[in-house]
């Protein structure tokens, strides 16, 4: 079976990246998902958030980010087979967060990984904790 290193049993990873009005903007372009809470500094700040804050699936592509682009890197393509996702706290904009990937298991015989995955704030807050499945994909394809 041919993955990388970085998906041994108890292998971790992560990233961490300062979550900005900028990245909400296009997040909801991307999404279409333009609720108030996260476009509306004036809607936000009655909310129960008192606030804008960011979308939580933002903090999914952070996940995403960690496996394709740090543990995977150019030789592999990282294939979701699944995800779940609690989301525990808000993230509030000009929050740093730090996506963390833990792999916990590897199907024998196949490149099929499973991992815990969580993200925190600066203050070392859990804002997110899940699990994912993935496919790790050898590039080029081999004949």
């Amino acid at each position: 079976m041919n993955i990388p290193t970085a998906f041994e049993i108890g292998k971790t990873a992560s990233i961490t990246k300062k979550i900005t009005l900028q990245d909400v903007e296009s997040f909801a372009t991307v999404s279409g998902d333009d609720q108030p809470v996260h476009t509306s500094p004036e809607y936000a700040l009655n909310t129960r958030f008192g606030g804008q804050i960011a979308h939580g699936t933002i903090l999914v592509g952070l996940v995403s980010a960690v496996l394709g682009n740090v543990m995977a890197g150019p030789d592999y393509t990282v294939i979701f087979l699944e995800q779940s996702c609690k989301w525990i706290k808000p993230v509030r904009l000009n929050d740093i967060i730090t996506a963390e990937c833990l792999v916990t298991s590897i199907r024998p015989g196949k490149p099929i990984v499973n991992l815990s995955c969580f993200c925190t704030n600066q203050d070392q807050v859990k804002v997110m904790e899940g699990t994912a499945t993935v496919y790790i994909d050898a590039y080029p394809y081999k004949s």
